[in-house]
């Protein structure tokens, strides 16, 4: 007897629809896991996560050092990521801590890793006043070098209001450093279409060797660096009479001040000697094209346009 043919019953839709609904719930449950397992290892003890155990240990930190103020920011950081926002705020509210400064201590947290952690030696308000700054300077203080012309040392012998003010002072210095750069980089692009005028004087050149244009441009290319030092050098004669000199007043500062000119004048010497010899020597090699050279220089200033 032949068999009857069995009639296919086409799939629910709404089971094909919940088992997608399913695999994409898993993947975002797995990839909420691994977020958390990197976070745990970053910021935790390696003790599971617990609420009520992180709230207290929070509570002890806020009360101790700034090494404290660190691992109350990395435990912030662990309940931040494992709740829900909602009970994050029931989290600062139990612990008894406004936003603000949670937000700031979890910033110090991640801030202060690494190396930069052996900075937690200056204590909470100075690691804050200290967070605007760039990561890369806060690692080289921390390694032994500077920041801002400070030594770990220096830094921790100031009071918070003087580390505030040096911090300020040098941030302007800084932004006044950027302004002069510019300044120069317009001087710069001043002279440099200066010597082409002079150099070219708006004459077709013939085809010459390769060599000819590369030395130009070279010689153009040192020029503009000789001028460049020579800016800096006025930028530097300023600071020297103007320059913060700290505790140094009066008579007191004498002493420095002569130094720098000293050695500044020393500068200006050598050179002026070398730019001397220079001058001597291409007269006495390049005989006969001095003359032409000064009468495209007269011909740039008379026409400057």
């Amino acid at each position: 007897m032949p068999r009857k043919a069995t009639t296919k019953v086409p799939a629910d839709p709404k089971e094909a629809v919940d088992a997608q609904a399913l695999q994409e719930a898993t993947a975002v449950f797995d990839e909420n896991n691994k977020r958390l397992a990197l976070i745990d290892s970053q910021f935790g003890d390696g003790l599971p996560y617990d609420f009520g155990r992180l709230i207290h240990e929070t509570q002890f930190y806020l009360q101790q050092s700034a090494e404290a103020m660190l691992e109350a920011g990395k435990r912030l950081i662990m309940l931040k990521e494992h709740e829900p926002q909602g009970e994050f705020q029931n989290a600062l509210t139990l612990i008894g801590l406004a936003p603000r400064a949670a937000q700031k201590m979890m910033q110090a947290a991640v801030k202060y890793t690494g190396p930069k952690s052996k900075l937690a030696s200056l204590g909470k308000t100075k690691l804050l006043e200290l967070m605007v700054e760039d990561d890369e300077e806060l690692e080289q203080l921390a390694e032994g070098g500077t920041l801002a012309g400070m030594t770990l040392d220096e830094i921790d012998r100031m009071t918070k209001a003087e580390l505030r003010e040096h911090l300020r002072k040098e941030k302007e210095k800084r932004e006044q450093d950027n302004d002069v750069h510019e300044k120069l980089l317009t001087q710069k692009d001043a002279k440099i279409n200066e010597l082409d005028k002079q150099l070219h004087g708006g004459r077709n050149l013939p085809s010459w060797p390769e060599l000819v244009s590369e030395t130009q441009i070279q010689t153009q290319t040192a020029a503009f660096q000789a001028m460049e030092a020579c800016d800096k050098l006025a930028v530097l004669r300023e600071q020297i009479l103007t320059g913060d000199l700290g505790d140094l007043q009066g008579e007191d500062a004498e002493p420095a001040i002569e130094s720098m000119a000293v050695t500044y004048y020393n500068a200006l010497y050598q050179l002026w000697g070398q730019v001397g010899q220079l001058m001597t020597d291409a007269e006495e090699v390049f005989v006969g094209y001095k003359m032409q050279a000064d009468e495209r220089a007269a011909n740039a200033v008379s026409d400057p346009e």
